[in-house]
Parts: C-alpha cells; sequence; structure tokens
C-alpha cells in the first residue's frame, strides 16, 4: 500500500512540473492586453473657457487615455510577474514531491536500531 501511494505522489509530482511548464509557457492562461493610445502633445495649463474650452477638453482626455495605457502596460507586467513566478513554484514543489515520495519508495527512511550503550562487555 506504500508503494501505491509513492507512485501515485510521484505521479503527482510529475503532474505539478508538467502545470509549471505550462504556465511559464502561457498554455494555461491568455495574455493581458493593453491599451495603445497615439501620443498628443498637449498642455493642460491655465485657459479661459470660451473657444479655447473643446480643446481644453480633449487634452484632458488625451491625458487620462495615455494614462490609462500605461496602467494597462504596468498591469500586464505584473500578470508576466505572477505567471513566471507561480510557475516556477509549481516546478520545484513538484520536484520535491517527487523526491520525497521517491525516498518512501526505495525505503530509504528505515532505520535499524542499534544499541549505543551495549550490555555485555567482551
Amino acid at each position: 500500500m506504500k508503494k501505491t501511494f509513492s507512485i501515485i505522489g510521484i505521479l503527482v509530482g510529475v503532474a505539478l512540473i508538467i502545470i509549471g511548464i505550462a504556465t511559464m509557457g502561457g498554455g494555461l492562461g491568455g495574455n493581458t492586453s493593453h491599451g495603445f493610445t497615439n501620443a498628443l502633445n498637449h498642455d493642460n495649463g491655465y485657459t479661459s473657457f470660451g473657444a479655447a474650452f473643446y480643446t481644453y477638453v480633449n487634452n484632458n482626455a488625451a491625458e487620462i487615455s495615455e494614462n490609462t495605457s500605461q496602467i494597462a502596460w504596468n498591469t500586464d507586467d505584473i500578470g508576466d510577474f505572477l505567471k513566471n513566478f507561480f510557475g516556477i513554484i509549481s516546478i520545484c514543489f513538484g520536484m520535491i514531491t517527487i523526491c520525497g515520495f521517491g525516498i518512501v519508495y526505495s525505503g530509504c527512511p528505515k532505520k535499524e536500531k542499534t544499541n549505543v550503550f551495549p550490555t555485555e562487555q567482551l
């Protein structure tokens, strides 16, 4: 029974490694997307609301669009980092699992009792 559970544990470890590789390769999730804006040259300085009102509003809208695009790029970078981080963690955990259940499968943890203080004298 112990050998059967050890083999199952080793197979789970192999599956974790495969999942980690697939995660890092992008096979388990889509890529995050980001926006694109045309960089406009604008100034949000003082204005009197007359004919310049619409230019002022359009410049502010362009700046908001640029800032939103930068937030999307930052979110994309964070998503890439997390994808790689959890892929590496999954691979490491899979390797540790394989090693642990491999030791149990091979029977290495069995210890024989040794008499440290012999009671018989030669």
